[in-house]
Parts: structure tokens; C-alpha cells; sequence
């Protein structure tokens, strides 16, 4: 006759969370949220145009000009020639 003897022992157990990772999580951790966020999107017209630069509108024009004289930047060649003294003439 075998006796089967029962003994009540209590376990503790530690529970704690496992974080699971993904690899597109993994993708994003690695750059700043706001980084992302940045590059995904195109400014906006109001947002090009609300931007502040460090020189006034009325310098624009003579910036442009100093830089064309000094070659630094080109102008295309006009596509329409023969419109090419058309100015504020929508037609």
C-alpha cells in the first residue's frame, strides 16, 4: 500500500512584463518621432510663405541680382521666347 502524502507549499512568483519588438518599432526608435514626422511631409504654401528669413522682401531682388553678375547662379533658357516682354499680361 502506497500513502500519498500531500504537502501544501506555497511558491512565490515574480511577474513582470515582456516587451515584444517589432522591427518596424525597431526602425523608428532608432530617429527622434518628431524626425520622421519632419521627413515625411512637405511644408505647406502658408507654411513656405509664413517663414521669417534674415533679410527684408525689398532686398530680394538686388540679392538676385549680384548673383547673376557674380555667376554663381543661372537662369534657364525661356521656353517661349517670343513672350519674353509679356510681363502682367495674363493672355
Amino acid at each position: 500500500m502506497t500513502l500519498k502524502i500531500q504537502t501544501n507549499e506555497s511558491m512565490a512568483v515574480k511577474a513582470t512584463f515582456v516587451k515584444v519588438t517589432t522591427k518596424k518599432k525597431l526602425k523608428e526608435e532608432e530617429f527622434p518621432s518628431q524626425y520622421l514626422k519632419e521627413q515625411r511631409r512637405r511644408p505647406t504654401l502658408k507654411e513656405l510663405e509664413a517663414k521669417v528669413y534674415l533679410f527684408p522682401d525689398s532686398n530680394v531682388s538686388m540679392i538676385l541680382d549680384e548673383l547673376l553678375a557674380k555667376k554663381v547662379i543661372d537662369l534657364p533658357e525661356s521656353k517661349r521666347p517670343e513672350e519674353i516682354n509679356k510681363v502682367g499680361d495674363p493672355k
